[in-house]
């Protein structure tokens, strides 16, 4: 319950959180997220599409925490997909599946990326691919218990850096894009 009421506040203020890694990020002032275009009007567009990514990631990791606490701190995993890819995109399809309404298929896809969103059914149901998801899941099993730096999802559609979602409600925009990616697919 205590993750899920900071995860509402972060998600309804954008406010500043601590970074993992070691660095302070906000969504509004990281130099990285200002983009290396060299309008203002390149900057302005480009903080927008990471601000957006970023509540779509808080809006994703909400959902998450609300399905772990209905399930003793579990989040949602897909043990039974042979590839890691698979079973992280199944492990997304099973929190789609759970939300109902509360889940939309645009908040999956990042407004810096080629993709488009998946097509909802007349009920409303959807199920996400590589080709309409741009957030990356663990492709390991993670409870809320587990350690708040750990990456929960990321996104790679940005030039120069990972926007990330910690466990513990954090977004960063990180430059290593390898640390992050190997935080998602642990060692399985």
């Amino acid at each position: 319950m205590r993750c899920t009421l900071i995860l509402i506040v972060l998600f309804l203020t954008g406010g500043f959180a601590v970074a993992p890694f070691g660095s302070v990020a906000s969504s509004q002032d990281s130099d990285v997220a200002k983009g290396s275009g060299d309008s203002k009007a390149d900057k302005a567009k480009v903080s927008a599409e990471t601000k957006k990514c970023s509540a779509n990631l808080r809006a994703i990791s909400a959902l998450a925490v609300t399905y772990a606490d209905e399930r003793g701190g579990k989040l949602p995993f897909y043990k039974k997909a042979k590839k890691k890819d698979r079973r992280a995109f199944q492990s997304l399809n099973m929190l789609v599946s759970w939300a109902g309404d509360k889940a939309k298929p645009e908040m999956f896809v990042c407004p810096n990326s080629k993709k488009k969103p998946a097509k909802a059914d007349k009920e409303g149901k959807f199920t996400l691919t590589a080709a309409t998801c741009s957030y990356r899941w663990p492709s390991y099993p993670m409870r809320l218990t587990d350690e708040s730096d750990l990456p929960l999802a990321c996104c790679t559609d940005h030039d120069g850096f990972v926007n990330v979602i910690t466990l513990g409600g954090s977004v960063s925009q990180e430059k290593d894009s390898k640390k992050v990616l190997r935080g998602l697919v642990g060692n399985d």
